[in-house]
This record gives structure tokens, sequence and C-alpha cells, in this order.
């Protein structure tokens, strides 16, 4: 995955974001801080309407012969962390099936 900024200093705050969260989470203590009092309780997610309102964007690049492609571009209807899960693991098993590249060692 990748993630493209408008600017350097934007993407060094949101990795330095990221990092301070992993050593957060990593820490108990301060891990339970977050679980009492500021992340949602497990069991409870997004609701119907926001899950449908939801969106996401794939875009696939390739290279073939030294040459970089787009390959497809779409829009994912309904809310990438729950309702489109299911959709991109088949479109990924798919995906490999339908490769003709040759198995690791043969």
């Amino acid at each position: 995955e990748a993630m493209a900024w408008s600017s350097p200093m934007r993407a060094l705050f949101v990795s330095f974001a990221v990092i301070f969260g992993g050593v957060v989470l990593a820490i108990p203590p301060l891990r339970w801080i977050l679980e009492k009092f500021v992340l949602p309780p497990p069991g409870t997610g997004p609701s119907r309407r926001a899950m449908e309102k939801g969106y996401g964007y794939t875009t696939v690049y390739t290279e073939c012969g030294g040459k970089h492609y787009v390959v497809e571009v779409k829009i994912t209807q309904g809310d990438v962390g729950y309702r489109s899960t299911s959709m991109m693991l088949g479109e990924s098993a798919l995906a490999l099936a339908r490769s003709s590249r040759p198995e690791p060692g043969s």
C-alpha cells in the first residue's frame, strides 16, 4: 500500500503520528487508557447508513517489459472496511487463480 501527500511536511507528520500510535498501543497502561476512554467498545462499528455511504478508490499499477501501466481504477461502493472486504478477497483469489506466472521452483 502507498499514500501520496501534497507536501513533505504533511507526509512527515503522518509518519510520526503512525509511529506514535504504534508506540502507545505497545505500552499496556497507555493501551488500557485508550481502550477505556477513547476507542469504541468491541463489537461496535459504523451504522448501516454509514456503511452504505462509504466508498473506496483502487488503483492497480503493473509493470510489463520495463514499462509501467495503470491497469484499473474503480470506485468500491460500500464501506471498505466492512462491506467491501469479501469482494476484495474474492477478486484477489480470482487474480491469483488466473495468474500465468510459473510456480516457484518449477
